[in-house]
């Protein structure tokens, strides 16, 4: 069966369709910075493109560059159909495919970037909770070169650790950012594993 393309659409079925794509993304404003996250009702009409892309990906409204984009909407082994073992392993099978696996931290997704001069510090859906204020206080104090010398043009994508924002496992008095991930906002394309080695051990 072939894919239905927007143009074949009705105008009033086009108006339901987008109408479900809009209503699947929540928005928070913080001046001209429009915060993006998937919605409750995500789990009712399914992943959008546009969905996916909103998790935490930060806009600015007027300009209509994008500020912050850290990971798009990912799943579990066997949730959808491009994560089934069928699919991964013919993928690890092929010639010059490189894997990293790593541990999964228990905390909260931290999202930095710098933009016209300031540094802009999210979660995937606020811009102000108890995490954004464990975080940047961490940077400011235990990371401050890194804070200092953030690079404009790039999102770093960070979990916390930290006794006051516990999730299940419990790490004692451990307070620390783990790095996750880097994007490259001019190509829109994520560091390697490599690459994040690098840049870890530059700041």
């Amino acid at each position: 069966m072939s894919k239905v393309k927007e143009q074949d659409l009705s105008d009033e079925l086009l108006i339901v369709y987008l109408t479900r794509v809009l209503r699947s993304v929540s928005y928070l404003q913080k001046d001209n910075l429009l915060l993006l996250k998937y919605s409750k009702i995500i789990w009712e009409i399914g992943w959008s493109k546009l969905a996916r892309q909103c998790r935490g990906k930060v806009i600015n409204i007027r300009t209509r560059e994008i500020v912050s984009y850290p990971f798009n909407k990912f799943f579990n082994l066997d949730e959808v159909e491009e994560t089934k073992q069928e699919k991964l392993r013919d993928l690890l099978e092929k010639d010059g495919v490189k894997i990293s696996v790593t541990d999964k931290k228990d905390g909260s997704a931290i999202i930095v970037s710098k933009y016209n001069g300031e540094v802009v510090i999210n979660t995937n859906g606020e811009f102000d909770n108890i995490q954004v204020t464990l975080a940047k206080k961490l940077l400011e104090d235990k990371y401050s070169y890194f804070y200092n010398n953030i690079p404009d043009g790039y999102t770093f994508v960070f979990e916390l650790i930290h006794p006051d924002n516990k999730i299940v496992i419990d790490y004692g008095n451990e307070e620390k950012l783990y790095l996750l991930a880097v994007r490259d906002l001019e190509n829109l394309e994520l560091k390697t594993y490599s690459e994040l080695i690098e840049i870890k051990e530059k700041y």
